[in-house]
């Protein structure tokens, strides 16, 4: 169980309400909570911890549910519609995000390429267009002069 010294980021329920601190005293009837959000707080965290009086029934922004094991170094966040802490580096609009930032980045390498090959289309059509009215001011001075090949 966390007491009040394992995080300075730990506060009393009781506190946080602005009302006199409850009567329990020893740990065994205190339990940590969390103070859930859905955007990282100046720490970085997604939560704050408490203390709270163990028959304490939380509810939204709060949770009681304990961060699991395999969370522990990462950067936890409570996903409300699965009820359960995730990693906040696989938060799905985090991950959409990542993915749209890498098909931005293969659309502007496609872009770069097709911007490359119209100019050069380009530069070959004005080839072709420039071979075209020789040869049809060609054929305007054969036919002008009668001659034939």
């Amino acid at each position: 169980m966390a007491d009040s010294t394992e995080t300075s980021t730990t506060t009393s329920v009781s506190a946080q309400a602005g009302t006199e601190a409850s009567t329990a005293t020893s740990p065994e009837k205190m339990k940590t909570i969390y103070r859930t959000y859905s955007v990282p707080q100046a720490d970085g965290q997604y939560f704050t911890a408490l203390i709270a009086p163990g028959d304490y029934s939380p509810d939204y922004p709060y949770i009681d549910t304990p961060i699991p094991d395999e969370l522990q170094g990462k950067v936890a966040k409570w996903d409300w519609q699965l009820s359960k802490w995730v990693d906040s580096m696989d938060d799905p609009v985090a991950a959409e995000i990542n993915g749209i930032k890498s098909q931005n980045a293969a659309l502007i390498a496609a872009l770069a390429t097709t911007t490359e090959n119209l100019q050069a289309t380009k530069k070959s059509a004005d080839t072709a267009n420039a071979a075209v009215a020789t040869l049809i001011a060609q054929m305007a001075d054969d036919k002008a002069t009668g001659a034939t090949k």
